[in-house]
């Protein structure tokens, strides 16, 4: 276990020199702006270039406000650039003055290491309170760790995934909408095992990946709750290699199996199509047919909304898409508070959820409405109105609006922290107790230590 231990350390130090650099980096040259930083590598850039541009213009058009409290770009060729260029800017008391939440950062511990600033804090030093009557409480309050807020949510998702009933009645599971796909419902993951050769989950094949999904379940990344010797997670863990296991053999006797069906996405695509109903949209029919698959006779009466799997059949739970993090080192924070403020008004919201690479729902009320009502203006083919009033479009607002709690992406805990054993144990290169028992040691180290 010593072994192991300095092994993770050692591992770990290098991957989080964003939290730990011990480099002495106060020569380092810092990027000169009296606007507010945003770093991100080139290719991320059109994810934000929207909100931000047009929040640029709002800047130039505000009497109240000037030129410098306009968004400054400062971009790098790679993701390594980025973090390398962050990590010693941050220890020596600079760094962009924004975090976005959608970046591969460990947020766990950089809030552990108090490099976040209290978005509350901030706006009351300045003389204002955040204005949260029009937004979703729920969503927005999923910023808030160890009793601070230190994300501020922008744009959500469900976790929900879309099925067909036909298929799903063939796994003895329940058609009603939002019904619930649980880790304990053995039945339907055996099933799942049994007809591997002809469906998948959710994906186009099995690996790792799903692996690390059911990990993060059983994991309180906020009270460092770690759960892997349930008995439930060692159960599914079982079926889940069976799922990895026959998917390689099937993958290596047919060239055809790549195009098995999948329970969650078949040929009614997925939920970000049909996300893509609520935006805004200025094209042809041609333009958005993908749309219309959910919408026309034929699969309205076929599709239902799963939410899961998940532990528990009462978790709505959602992803925060996008959000923003303070630096507690940023000198500007009055001029993030503009940014802040505009970003979760009707306007910022509004252009925040047009069709973009980051797809998701608004924590504005008033623009998730103005987003139902594009959904229900949509015409087909022929002119007709489409509408909201089908089961599946129904159901997908009841999960928009009915989600309890959103999670942060835990992609940097399930690619440098976890990455590596999930991989092996996937591969068959290390035995289930093991397996538990380092991928134990490596959570708790990272939340912990």
């Amino acid at each position: 276990m010593k072994k192991l231990k300095l092994k993770i350390t050692a591992v770990f130090l290098i991957a989080l020199t964003l939290v730990f650099s011990a480099s002495c980096a106060k020569s380092e040259p810092k990027y000169q702006s009296d606007k507010i930083l945003v770093y991100c590598t080139e290719g991320a850039k059109s994810w934000y270039k929207d909100l931000f541009s047009t929040y640029n213009t709002y800047c130039s058009a505000n009497k109240n406000l000037n030129l410098s409290y306009q968004v400054d770009y400062v971009t790098f060729e790679n993701e390594i650039e980025l973090y390398n260029k962050m990590s010693t800017e941050i220890m020596a008391g600079g760094g962009p003055d924004i975090f976005l939440t959608n970046q591969y950062l460990p947020f766990e511990k950089m809030i552990e290491a108090k490099l976040f600033a209290n978005v509350d804090e901030i706006f009351k030093e300045n003389g204002e309170k955040l204005d949260t009557s029009n937004l979703n409480k729920n969503v927005l309050d999923s910023g808030i760790f160890h009793g601070e807020r230190y994300i501020v949510p922008l744009i959500y998702s469900p976790n929900i995934h879309i099925s067909s009933k036909r298929v799903m009645e063939k796994f003895n599971m329940p058609t009603e909408q939002n019904s619930a796909i649980t880790y304990s419902d053995k039945d339907f993951f055996n099933t799942l095992l049994k007809y591997s050769g002809e469906y998948n989950l959710y994906t186009q094949s099995y690996d790792s990946s799903l692996l690390s999904e059911i990990i993060c379940d059983y994991i309180d990344f906020n009270k460092k709750e770690i759960d892997l010797d349930n008995k439930e997670f060692k159960d599914i863990l079982d079926i889940v290699t069976k799922l990895i296991n026959a998917n390689k053999n099937i993958d290596d006797a047919s060239e055809d199996s790549n195009y098995k069906e999948s329970i969650f996405t078949d040929e009614l695509y997925n939920f970000a199509s049909l996300q893509e109903s609520f935006m805004d949209w200025e094209g042809s029919y041609e333009d958005i047919r993908d749309i219309h698959v959910f919408l026309n006779k034929e699969h309205q009466d076929d599709t239902v909304i799963y939410r899961g799997p998940v532990r528990n059949k009462d978790d709505s739970i959602g992803t925060i898409e996008f959000g923003i993090a303070v630096n507690k080192n940023s000198k500007k924070k009055e001029k993030v508070i503009e940014f802040i403020k505009y970003a979760l008004s009707d306007d910022g919201q509004s252009h925040l959820t047009r069709r973009s690479a980051v797809t998701g729902f608004p924590i504005n009320y008033n623009v998730l409405e103005k987003r139902i009502k594009n959904a229900a203006d949509i015409e087909d083919s022929k002119g007709r109105i489409v509408g909201v009033e089908s089961e599946i479009m129904k159901a997908c607002i009841d999960a928009v609006k009915n989600v309890k709690k959103c999670e942060l992406n835990r992609s940097y805990y399930k690619g440098q922290i976890i990455g590596g054993l999930v991989w092996k144990y996937a591969d068959g290169k290390l035995p289930k107790n093991k397996f538990i028992r380092q991928l134990t040691t490596a959570t708790k180290f990272y939340l912990e230590e």
